[in-house]
């Protein structure tokens, strides 16, 4: 079984979430703010994991199975302020 993690809430993120859906892939989708998660709640009907990679990272307990069997594929949203 193929899992996918969406890191970002943005329209990006919302095309993603409708071809993984259409291919019946498992995905979970992780953003930073409240805000931007509501948005894209109301826009997919799912609920983002809030909080960010890190927090993620840090404070979601994943199963004891090694990383490759748990998510096989991360793709990235998050746009950065370059100066």
């Amino acid at each position: 079984m193929e899992n996918v993690i969406l890191i970002g809430t943005g329209p990006m993120a919302v095309d993603y979430v409708k071809v993984l859906t259409a291919m019946s892939k498992s995905f979970s989708v992780i953003g930073r703010g409240e805000n931007s998660a509501n948005i894209f709640k109301q826009i997919t009907d799912i609920q983002p994991i809030v909080g960010g990679i890190e927090n993620y990272i840090l404070n979601i307990h994943l199963p004891q199975i090694p990383n490759s069997q748990f998510y096989n594929h991360l793709i990235e949203f998050i746009s950065k302020n370059v100066s």
